[in-house]
């Protein structure tokens, strides 16, 4: 504070009776979790449309986020550039599709997500339109409970690490809105998962809920 005088930065002359400067390091955005999709709905040429989200919950200074959509059973990618956490999917022809994406701040992108759970719009007149809401924790005593979904005969339950490339895991299924995940020999202690839930009709699945970030103990659930 008593260094007076004639400091230069940047080929630029400040005269100050003090000079403080801060330094911020910005790394890569941390791995995102996976996208989901909030409704779809069909056209009269039999050509559909999704609304994808995005959990953008966290992050600071996203200059944009790169979704890749995939058509799985040919294997078809297409990368999509966006500012916003929702973005509309249309003119998707009756196949299988997973959404990716990438957090891009200015310097550097993320990991991708894992896949988000697939949509066969081949069993649109058979699933529910929207993906299942509210999905939550009960007191935290180890039941995942979700509001129950029109059409939905029966539900079934995902898992996948936080931060692994394991990939999603079915855990188990249900024709309750609650599942007990406490003490299941697949589920590490103290580590995080996401849990989604995703509603079964005519023995076909419907869309995958937005991830819920859980870390289970042996007997509760501790929201994150």
């Amino acid at each position: 504070e008593f260094d007076t005088g004639t400091f230069t930065c940047s080929h630029v002359t400040v005269r100050q009776v003090s000079v403080s400067t801060k330094l911020t390091v910005v790394g890569p955005p941390t791995k995102p979790s996976a996208p989901w999709i909030s409704s779809i709905s069909k056209d009269n040429n039999n050509l559909h449309t999704a609304i994808i989200k995005i959990d953008t919950e966290g992050y600071t200074a996203i200059s944009k986020l790169i979704l890749t959509l995939k058509q799985t059973e040919s294997g078809a990618t297409t990368t999509i550039s966006t500012s916003d956490n929702s973005y509309t999917l249309n003119n998707l022809d009756a196949k299988p599709y997973t959404v990716s994406v990438v957090v891009q701040n200015k310097f550097e992108a993320s990991e991708s997500s894992e896949p988000s759970g697939r949509v066969n719009f081949a069993d649109y007149n058979d699933i529910p339109k929207s993906p299942v809401n509210n999905v939550g924790v009960r007191d935290n005593n180890g039941y995942l409970t979700w509001d129950a979904l029109s059409g939905a005969e029966s539900y079934k339950v995902y898992h996948s690490k936080v931060n692994s490339d394991d990939g999603r895991s079915y855990l188990g299924d249900t024709v309750n809105t609650e599942f007990s995940i406490a003490g299941r020999p697949s589920l590490l202690p103290f580590t995080q998962y996401h849990f989604q839930v995703v509603p079964v009709n005519n023995g076909k699945e419907g869309l995958y809920s937005k991830p819920l970030l859980v870390r289970p103990s042996q007997t509760t659930l501790h929201l994150l």
